[in-house]
């Protein structure tokens, strides 16, 4: 998509291109830190994107700067482009997945991962009322899914699409967290990612109403809670699940181990994508 398109917009330099993941415009050019090399990632969301190319017709010029924008108005181009003719600059948007602002760490995607496994095809799982689950654990709306096809994904999904249709269930859990939990309740990572498992796998409802939130947010000891309340969570159909009965104890595992260099996660309401978020790593 592009919101803009003029040829008479020339970049400084042409040392990329879309076989690199990129398309070949100045505003998605890969770059690195001077202290070393790191995966490249995109100058500009889609918004910062808009906005640059609004803020160059006022004699503006960006510069990326760790993943910021820097703005100055000395009448130079910082490294970006040579306009020609007061020209305005093909924004054209790089192909990259979606931002995610979710907090968790590598062991809850860990774990979610290695009880949920991929599906590119969609397929009835227990207890998910008829509905047919896909990807990592998406449950469908529809009988056939096909509400996935109107947000741009095919059928069968590819790794890329499951692992975006993925990250778009992963922040919903993460927001559900945020939403349930107290304010004044700090949680460290590991703690974080337990709850988010949970919710990723349990839904918001169940959650909600849980002895397990109320007690938290009673300010009882977290691990004891957690492991108490948890117990019980293993049923489906009536029955208990062997799979769940597993899932909750490495996400109880998770929970009571400290993390090293632990940093609590202070529960928040769930924010709305801003303007100021940046692109994921490419």
């Amino acid at each position: 998509m592009s919101f803009f398109t003029n040829r008479g917009f020339e970049p400084f330099s042409s040392n990329f291109s879309s076989s690199q993941g990129f398309s070949s415009n100045p505003f998605c050019q890969p770059f690195s830190f001077d202290s070393g090399s790191s995966p490249p990632q995109c100058l500009f969301s889609r918004p910062r994107a808009l906005l640059s190319a609004i803020l160059f017709q006022f004699g503006f010029s960006v510069e990326p700067k760790f993943g910021r924008v820097k703005l100055s108005n000395h009448g130079l181009n910082l490294g970006f482009a040579r306009p020609r003719n007061d020209a305005a600059p093909d924004i054209s948007i790089c192909s990259l997945p979606e931002p995610a602002s979710y907090p968790v760490n590598t062991a809850a995607v860990d774990l979610i991962k290695s009880f949920e496994k991929f599906r590119s095809e969609p397929y009835l799982d227990n207890g998910t009322e008829g509905y047919p689950t896909i990807g990592w654990g998406y449950k469908c709306r529809k009988p056939d899914c096909t509400e996935l096809l109107s947000k741009s994904y095919t059928l069968p999904l590819s790794d890329a699409q499951g692992e975006k249709l993925f990250r778009e269930k992963l922040q919903v859990a993460v927001d559900d967290v945020r939403a349930v939990v107290g304010k004044g309740v700090d949680l460290n990572e590991n703690q974080f990612g337990a709850l988010v498992s949970l919710a990723y796998n349990t839904g918001r409802g169940n959650l909600e109403k849980s002895k397990l939130i109320s007690r938290l947010n009673k300010g009882e000891d977290q691990n004891t809670v957690f492991v108490e309340e948890t117990m019980d969570w293993v049923h489906s159909g009536g029955k208990r699940v062997r799979g769940l009965e597993n899932r909750r104890e490495a996400e109880r595992q998770l929970f009571v181990t400290m993390p090293s260099g632990a940093e609590t996660v202070a529960a928040e309401q769930p924010q709305e994508d801003s303007e100021d978020s940046e692109c994921v790593v490419c």
